[in-house]
């Protein structure tokens, strides 16, 4: 017998509430969210990251000496270096892994934009090739016309007398 409490009514809700929880957990800080994403660009954090990976930060109440971190910069939008210390003024001084200087910017707290989280190794360097509108365009026009529905031939039907 069908109702609520059977299986096959509650298997399309429990995809439903998966993605809802992965929404969440996972949503972006461009909408008020927590999480940010960055392809990393350059060495400067090798051997524990490397240029093309791609690395998912979280705000944090506090961030602690030894961190990695993600910070808006002076001269560049986004800056992925790990906490090395503090100034006179309370700023936070970064560096990269594999720079023998710290940075020349020394934000506040205020301007960091997550610490580090996980990381996907290689994924970033392949979702940045994505960017480029004419191969974004073909791949969409690919998948469509892959998974484009088939209409079926018409049968004629016979007329009734």
């Amino acid at each position: 017998m069908w109702g609520p409490w059977h299986w096959r009514c509650w298997k399309g809700w429990r995809w439903a509430l998966l993605a809802g929880l992965v929404a969440a957990v996972f949503w972006p800080r461009a909408l008020g969210g927590s999480v940010a994403l960055v392809v990393l660009q350059s060495d400067s954090m090798t051997p524990a990251f490397r240029r093309g990976d791609l690395v998912v930060v979280r705000r944090a109440a506090h961030y602690a000496v030894g961190q990695p971190v993600l910070y808006r910069g002076s001269r560049l939008d986004a800056i992925f270096h790990r906490i090395v210390g503090y100034d006179a003024q309370g700023r936070l001084v970064l560096q990269g892994d594999a720079n023998a200087y710290t940075d020349p910017d020394h934000p506040t707290p205020e301007a960091i934009v997550g610490r580090y989280w996980f990381a996907v190794p290689r994924l970033g360097g392949w979702l940045w090739a994505w960017r480029a509108p004419l191969l974004a365009a073909s791949a969409g026009l690919l998948v469509w016309v892959w998974f484009a529905p088939v209409r079926p031939r018409r049968r004629h039907r016979e007329r009734r007398p």
